[in-house]
């Protein structure tokens, strides 16, 4: 584990006190097509699906189709 001082802490707190994130939805044919047959894959795989086989493709898959847009 980590440890910071309580003055990187504070100075990480109050950076973060200053951000905002915005969601935005965007719809594009190609896209929803694709996540589409990501979660249709992922069904398929049933309880394959928590292979190590397969966890870093549909991890990295999901990461990428949750990234917020501006």
């Amino acid at each position: 584990m980590r440890y910071l001082s309580i003055n990187s802490a504070t100075e990480i707190l109050s950076c973060a006190a200053e951000l905002s994130i915005t969601l935005s939805a965007v719809r594009h044919d190609k896209f929803f097509e694709f996540s589409t047959a990501l979660r249709k894959f992922e069904h398929r795989l049933g309880e394959l699906a928590r292979d190590p086989m397969w966890r870093p493709f549909i991890a990295v898959s999901y990461t990428h189709l949750t990234l917020p847009t501006n």
